[in-house]
C-alpha cells in the first residue's frame, strides 16, 4: 500500500503511495488456453492506479471482447486476460 511513512511537525502523517506494483497482461489462445506470446509485466504501477490495456493485434488471431480493460492497482494480483480466437 505504502512505501513510507513520515509524521510530520505538524502532528501529521504524510504517506508515499506504493510505486513498484506489478500488473501482468496475458494474451491466451480461446480453443487451446495457451498463450500467444510471453505475458507482459509492468513493474511501476502505483497503488491505486488506474490503468487501461488494450488488447494487440497478432496474425492469424482476432480479439474477442472487452479488448480494452481498465483496472485499479492493489497489492494482490493485478492480471488482465485478453482472449483470441
Amino acid at each position: 500500500m505504502y512505501n513510507s511513512m513520515r509524521f510530520s511537525r505538524n502532528g501529521v502523517f504524510e504517506y508515499e503511495k506504493r510505486n513498484d506494483l506489478i500488473s501482468r497482461i496475458s494474451y491466451i489462445d480461446r480453443e487451446t488456453g495457451t498463450d500467444i506470446t510471453l505475458p507482459v509485466e509492468h513493474t511501476d504501477n502505483t497503488f491505486k492506479e488506474e490503468v487501461t490495456y488494450t488488447a494487440l493485434t497478432f496474425d492469424g488471431y482476432v480479439a474477442q471482447e472487452p479488448t480494452t480493460q481498465t483496472i485499479e492497482i492493489t497489492v494482490g494480483e493485478n492480471h488482465v486476460i485478453f482472449y483470441y480466437v
